[in-house]
């Protein structure tokens, strides 16, 4: 990756898909005055998966962390994390997301950054396929 006239060669942390959201704000284009003791971050899908991993990162540096997802988040995150919040969310009803604003805005007043990491599967079978 070309960054300024730089080049930066992977440093082989991304194979571990953990690591990720920590190579991810630790790259150079990564603008730290952004993130505060003072930010509060929303992540949808933050229950697991990718989306767990990066609301343990922003919790070590913003003063907030809201996850929004269908899943409960895990019990022990809880415990760990004294600032990161919990709201069920299904990302596909708009009711859901207008109570998420009313319960976000009641409890957190804003939201400074907001990750869209949710994802909303279609799966249907394959079909036969005839030549």
């Amino acid at each position: 990756m070309i960054y300024k006239n730089e080049i930066h060669k992977p440093s082989g942390t991304t194979k571990c898909f953990k690591d990720f959201p920590t190579v991810i704000l630790s790259l150079p284009s990564y603008n730290h005055s952004i993130l505060s003791i003072r930010a509060t971050v929303l992540v949808t899908g933050g229950s697991s998966g990718l989306g767990l991993e990066l609301a343990k990162e922003l919790a070590k540096k913003a003063g907030k962390v809201i996850v929004a997802d269908i899943q409960p988040l895990p019990a022990s995150i809880a415990k760990e994390f004294e600032n990161i919040f919990y709201y069920q969310c299904d990302v596909s009803s708009l009711d859901d997301i207008k109570g998420l604003k009313r319960a976000i805005k009641k409890d957190h007043a804003n939201v400074n950054i907001l990750i869209n990491n949710a994802g909303v599967a279609h799966i249907k079978k394959l079909g036969k396929y005839d030549k």
